[in-house]
């Protein structure tokens, strides 16, 4: 599946979004009717808006901690923070 998410001309593999990662993995998928036990379910399309603002949230929250010990304690300019978090949320949604 890796080569299916990566190639842009091959139109006859699946896309990424649409393959189950665990489908070759023996004993790793529930019979149906019962939970799931630690897997949820492989991220489509409609997913992309969340996964952004989740990946932005967890690179500001890093950037601003790692700024905070390396400057004694200052907090990240809100201008830094105001050109990081649109570039991340577009790129991500």
């Amino acid at each position: 599946t890796l080569r299916a998410m990566s190639s842009h001309h091959s139109h006859d593999l699946p896309s990424g979004f649409e393959t189950d990662p665990t489908a070759d993995l023996p004993g790793r998928r529930p019979e149906e009717g019962q939970p799931a036990a630690g897997f949820v379910r492989p991220a489509v399309v409609t997913d992309l808006e969340a996964i952004g603002r989740v990946h932005a949230a967890a690179m500001l929250a890093s950037l601003r901690q790692a700024h905070t010990v390396a400057h004694a304690g200052a907090v990240l300019p809100a201008g830094v923070e105001a050109m990081i978090a649109p570039a991340v949320l577009t790129a991500g949604g």
